[in-house]
């Protein structure tokens, strides 16, 4: 409403007085009249004499002092209300939308629903571990400045803190969007019969569908960054379910393009789903291109939320070349001749080395060895211990233990123990027990017991191959994709020209190819056995190889050519050079575990390598901890990983108790293990510092103030929070806390508009403005220009 105005005439001087004083004026000028006589001729011009009325016409105006009155209506105080808005990962539950995008929608929907001059004053705050104060209130940036994130739901002390936010005059309302689903519920009852006690209702909007059974969600998963091409990954992953105990599902894992779909399926696994955390195991074998790797568990039919039951992680192939030290110790030599019919006399190694090198990403150095007598005094090894680490897979076919010197052989057998490379050894008359090599270090690599009698190969008979399965045909054996077409080029395999007889294969290791045997009673013999040793792996190949011993696996294995053989070969390699990737680096490390629980300790190790491939404590060993992905919503500086003890200095200048995101600290050196450790303190789950899922430790080795190596390990953290242990809705609680405080249960955007458009306005007294009318600029300079006027007119016509 506008103001009421009306003219008041407000006169220094009563009427009466002006009365009495124009009385007196005209008596006056009766008086003068009478005794000075009437006045000259030139003054009584009726011009003069209309502006000398004017003129006291404007006088009694002025003195008449009229003044505007405006009556304003007294000012209006909006309603204060405070929105309390639930933060917690319960909130991000639902699908399209869930509950925290409901909570948004709805403070928008209200905001437009009501006139402007009816909507309250709102502060708006979020809770969850921690009350804070959200500087907009605009629903849109809500969405955007706020992660429904926290892994707890403290209502209680948001609540109590509130209070605090009060200042002077409590709020005409408190509106709680929430699920419910909060720690200590009997002190929340208790605290909103505070607030109806300070005569602030509180009114709720329960979020989330009470119909639910349950929900399933995939945590997280761990899988390497970086692969080789045609590897088996293992992908280690972790899902939390409620609600669903005892119901069988399964575990995919599929390769996605960025955009979600599903690719290929890659492996899958059963699981029967029970409440709390589950791990999961799944491998998978790499192909040639970068993967977006995904986890993801059916969604049941009345799931609470569908959108967090997968889980992705990029995988890129690693293209470096791999490395291939191939020994032949057969003398042999043939013709091979081009389409011309031009002729080239080749070695034994020819075929081999030209199957391996038809693979871009397969580098191939062929070695041919002489016969023991006269091998000891030159080596066909690399020179030094360091460029023999270089290499990923060695392969040995029909070479002698006497062809190296003791030390190589302890070169070989720490590069496949301790930095994982790959060994082949393959038959012939110098191999296995027939070429020494049971006696020697290397003897406990080999994945097969071989046989006492020093002469152990016989070339006399013909032999069939037959590779076999246990439960799933194993990666050597996989010429092609299709798996009709697959067995049927096995079943075509080659025969050979002799085999080694070994007695059986060692614990651990798998058989995968046997010599088919005349007599059924008799057990058969392994032919094809890969295993385990250490960090790397080997196999063991009883028939011979070379053109001499398998002309038609050398030659004729394929399509009017060898290519079956050539795609063996290559998946021989690929196989063994699996974990070879560490041969080559100069820093590795290790943790105890991959997966920890709050308050555990990770115990990080790492080992150094100088030039020459020999353990150093010389450098020095960063770590740095980081969040395992950069979108990650912290919610501190602090990591959750608490300052090792024993370390003093910090070059960042902290002194808080954790280990602040992206501070560096240096690895204690343990020379007496030739290594580097630290012990990792995980806070519990008490701690003011929240345990994120998962983490990435990056590590890096300097020789002086030059880097030489860095490598990163992914650790995950299975944290059991409250908020996490049942996601349903608790609507009863939310109830009991709106009719306790006095106020009530919201089921939309048009019952919250009702309530704050209800919300009394105060409205102050109202305010009296008086303007004067005559104190105007142009009243006052008509005044003076008449006066002017008049004073002129008379001195022109001659009067004083």
């Amino acid at each position: 409403m506008g103001p009421l105005s009306a003219i008041d005439l407000m006169s220094p001087v009563s009427a009466g007085l002006l009365g009495a004083l124009a009385a007196v004026a005209g008596v006056l000028f009766l008086l003068i009249r009478w005794g000075f006589g009437p006045p000259a001729a030139n003054a009584r011009h009726w011009g003069l004499l209309a502006i000398r009325a004017t003129i006291i016409l404007v006088l009694a105006a002025l003195l008449a002092n009229p003044v505007r009155v405006d009556h304003l209506p007294g000012s209006v105080r909006r309603p204060h209300v405070f929105y309390l808005v639930d933060a917690s990962r319960s909130m991000a539950l639902g699908d399209k939308p869930s509950r925290f995008e409901q909570t948004a929608a709805t403070i928008r929907q209200a905001g437009r629903l009501l006139p402007r001059e009816q909507r309250p004053a709102l502060d708006v705050y979020r809770f969850g571990r921690r009350l804070a104060a959200v500087e907009s209130t605009e629903a849109d940036e809500l969405l955007s400045t706020v992660t429904p994130a926290d892994r707890d739901t403290q209502l209680l002390a948001a609540l109590r803190q509130l209070t605090g936010r009060f200042a002077q005059t409590p709020p005409h309302a408190v509106v709680l969007f929430s699920d419910g689903r909060v720690r200590d519920p009997a002190g929340v009852e208790e605290m909103a019969q505070r607030y109806a006690r300070m005569k602030v209702p509180i009114h709720v909007l329960p979020l989330g569908d009470a119909a639910s059974s349950g929900d399933v969600a995939v945590l997280n998963m761990v899988a390497p960054a970086t692969v080789r091409k045609y590897s088996q990954i293992d992908v280690w992953g972790w899902l939390r379910s409620y609600g669903y105990d005892g119901t069988r599902t399964e575990v995919h894992l599929s390769a996605v393009d960025y955009q979600g779909n599903v690719v290929q399926r890659l492996a899958q696994q059963p699981i029967t789903l029970g409440s709390g955390i589950q791990p999961f195991h799944l491998t998978f074998r790499t192909d040639l291109q970068a993967t977006r790797l995904q986890v993801s568990v059916p969604p049941q039919p009345d799931e609470l939320s569908k959108v967090n039951n997968r889980a992705t992680a990029d995988v890129t192939v690693d293209r470096t070349k791999i490395r291939v030290l191939y020994i032949e110790g057969t003398m042999d030599s043939f013709v091979v001749r081009d389409e011309q019919g031009r002729g080239e006399i080749r070695s034994a190694d020819y075929f081999l080395s030209e199957a391996l090198s038809q693979d871009p990403d397969i580098e191939c150095t062929a070695r041919r060895t002489l016969q023991p007598a006269v091998s000891r005094s030159a080596t066909v090894l690399p020179a030094t211990r360091a460029a023999l680490l270089a290499y990923d897979v060695i392969l040995l076919s029909n070479v002698h233990r006497m062809s190296f010197r003791d030390e190589e052989l302890e070169w070989i057998e720490e590069w496949i123990d301790q930095r994982g490379g790959g060994l082949c050894m393959v038959g012939g008359p110098q191999s296995f027990a027939a070429g020494g090599w049971p006696e020697s270090v290397v003897g406990p690599v080999l994945p097969v017991v071989c046989s006492p009698a020093g002469n152990d190969f016989s070339a006399a008979a013909r032999v069939n191959v037959r590779p076999i399965q246990s439960s799933a045909l194993h990666p050597i054996w996989t010429i092609v994709s299709d798996a009709k077409q697959n067995l049927a080029i096995l079943e075509s395999l080659p025969a050979f020209r002799g085999t080694q007889r070994v007695l059986r294969a060692k614990p651990g290791a798998s058989v995968i190819g046997v010599i088919d045997s005349a007599d059924a009673q008799q057990d058969a013999q392994p032919a094809v056995v890969v295993g385990p040793y250490g960090k790397g792996r080997a196999m063991a190949m009883t028939t011979g190889i070379a053109r001499s011993f398998a002309p038609e696996f050398v030659e004729r294995w394929g399509e009017g050519d060898n290519r079956y053989y050539a795609k063996f070969w290559r998946n021989v390699i690929y196989w063994l050079s699996e974990n070879s990737v560490n041969g080559r680096r100069r820093l590795i490390a290790s943790t105890d575990k991959i997966s920890y629980r709050p308050g555990e300790t990770i115990m990080l190790q790492a080992a150094a390598y100088d030039e020459g491939a020999n353990r150093t404590t010389n450098c020095r060993v960063d770590v740095l901890i980081e969040p395992q992905s950069i979108s990650t919503e912290l919610e501190s500086d602090d990591s959750p990983v608490r300052w090792p003890e024993g370390i003093q200095e910090r070059s960042s200048g902290e002194q808080g108790p954790y280990v602040v995101w992206g501070e560096e600290f240096e690895m204690a050196r343990r020379p007496d293990r030739e290594d580097y450790a630290v012990e990792l303190q995980l806070v519990d789950a008490s701690s003011p510092v929240a345990a994120t899922q998962a983490l990435r430790i990056e590590l890096s080795a300097y020789e002086d103030f030059a880097l030489i190596d860095s490598t990163s390990i992914d650790v995950q953290i299975l944290d059991d929070p409250f908020e996490d242990r049942n996601p349903l809705p608790d609507l009863e609680l939310l109830s009991r806390v709106a009719s306790n405080s006095g106020g009530t249960v919201l089921s939309d955007a048009n019952s919250l508009a009702d309530v704050l458009g209800d919300l009394k306005r105060e409205i102050g007294p109202p305010t009296v403005r008086k303007v004067p009318l005559w104190d105007r600029w142009w009243l006052i300079g008509t005044l003076v220009v008449l006066l002017t006027v008049e004073w002129i007119w008379r001195r022109s016509v001659g009067l004083a």
